[in-house]
């Protein structure tokens, strides 16, 4: 993650205030096969969410299993979510629809909640390794393209697949502006190498050769951080 510090800050992503609402909250607009396709339960899920002690508690429960189905995570707002979808789980549940609107829970119970639903549709925090695998998918998207909104969404999408829970927005944003400065580097070091090469200044091991090696124009070209490890190389 340094690749945040210093001047590294110029591949954090930007979002302005609306984009960060989007990405905390429920879509304004969901597709319409949304409903059908994560706001149902199983037989056996339902068992489960009944036998919690209120209605609202069942029903926002069901809600932030859907949501963690549909968007891998739970937004803050469950008001929010899709008046179709929340009169589907209720039918299922045998609640009334609007019992979602009393649900204001003390911090630990809407915790508990939200565990439950996680397990419920058998999703789990990311820890460090699943970062690490993530970044690592960045970088090649990064290689790819370079726009932080489709690397933020990349993100989402294959933490959705493997059934991990979205981290906080901003691991997700140091996650993609990591990779982004990986992906440069990887692509100066490219080039670089090319570079050495055309200027025959390669030997067959791939160090420069001292022979042939014009430093000032190598440091004239200036390439990117393949330039610094070809002069340690020389140096050696």
């Amino acid at each position: 993650m340094d690749a945040l510090e210093g001047r590294g800050l110029r591949w954090r992503v930007r979002l302005i205030d609306a984009e960060r609402l989007d990405w905390e909250r429920f879509p304004a607009h969901p597709g319409p096969d949304v409903v059908g396709a994560y706001f149902t339960l199983a037989d056996g899920e339902v068992d489960v969410l009944r036998r919690l002690p209120t209605p609202a508690g069942r029903l926002a429960t069901a809600v932030a299993v859907a949501a963690i189905r549909w968007l891998g995570f739970v937004p803050a707002d469950l008001g929010q979510a899709p008046a179709a979808g929340v009169q589907r789980l209720a039918g299922q549940l045998d609640a009334d629809p609007d019992e979602l609107g009393s649900y204001v829970p003390a911090e630990r119970t809407a915790r508990e909640h939200r565990q439950r639903a996680a397990r419920i549709a058998r999703f789990r925090d990311a820890d460090e390794r699943d970062l690490a695998r993530l970044e690592e998918l960045l970088v090649v998207s990064a290689l790819e393209h370079d726009s932080p909104l489709a690397l933020l969404r990349t993100a989402a999408l294959r933490l959705r697949e493997r059934q991990l829970l979205r981290p906080a927005l901003w691991t997700l944003e140091r996650l993609v502006a990591a990779a982004r400065a990986r992906a440069e580097r990887e692509t100066h070091e490219l080039r670089f190498d090319v570079y050495c090469r055309e200027k025959g200044w390669l030997d067959p091991m791939g160090f420069l050769d001292r022979r042939e090696t014009d430093v000032d124009d190598a440091w004239a070209h200036r390439s990117g951080a393949r330039l610094v490890l070809c002069a340690a190389r020389r140096r050696g």
